[in-house]
């Protein structure tokens, strides 16, 4: 795979449901698991869009957003274009005003087992691991299911990270793009319940845009 390109399934900017602050997302195409009850397995079946890191780092400029937010997909299968795109970002934007998060189905000690995915881990700044499993979704905000783990990688950012990510309800954006209703956000159980239902009576019009 071109390392200056990425596979991508979604872009937002302006997003406040998936980190602190005005973020840019991406959310990558492909991914190596198939975790029951996943709302995003069109993210993990469809085809994506090629893009040069050049085209989505300018989209990003432009947005104004403060940090990049990364899911999927799964992100760590697209390693070193996704590097190469964070750090391509942070040479105009500069380190101190672009925080990085990503989402990956990867555990961290998993990514530490495999170079590329070490090296990608570099430049993020909280990583968001671990398999989607239904029956430990309860609901806590932030993420899919209590086995995944909110890991703060940058110290100088854990007392934003500690003061974000404190206890709170799940919350989602709707977003209109054409006949297209976006999902962004992790969905209550709930939630998630009417997306699918809705998903069977619309069909493609509808495209998830979480982990």
């Amino acid at each position: 795979m071109d390392p200056y390109t990425v596979n991508i399934s979604h872009m937002e900017n302006n997003v406040t449901v998936l980190g602190p602050g005005n973020r840019s997302v991406v959310w990558t195409q492909g991914c190596c698991f198939d975790c029951p009850g996943c709302i995003a397995q069109g993210y993990r079946t469809q085809p994506g869009i090629k893009m040069d890191i050049q085209d989505i780092a300018q989209w990003h400029w432009q947005s104004h957003s403060n940090g990049l937010t990364i899911s999927g997909g799964e992100p760590m299968l697209q390693a070193s274009g996704l590097k190469h795109l964070v750090e391509l970002i942070r040479s105009r934007q500069g380190y101190e005003h672009m925080d990085v998060i990503c989402y990956s189905g990867f555990t961290y000690e998993e990514i530490m087992e495999h170079e590329e995915y070490k090296d990608f881990l570099s430049v993020i700044d909280v990583l968001i691991d671990g398999r989607y499993m239904r029956e430990l979704d309860d609901d806590r905000a932030y993420v899919g299911s209590s086995n995944q783990r909110i890991i703060c990688l940058n110290e100088c950012m854990k007392p934003m990270v500690d003061m974000y990510y404190t206890p709170k309800d799940r919350c989602v954006e709707m977003r209109m793009e054409g006949t297209q209703l976006h999902l962004i956000g992790v969905p209550s159980k709930r939630m998630a319940e009417i997306w699918l239902n809705l998903k069977k009576i619309l069909g493609r019009n509808l495209q998830e845009g979480t982990l």
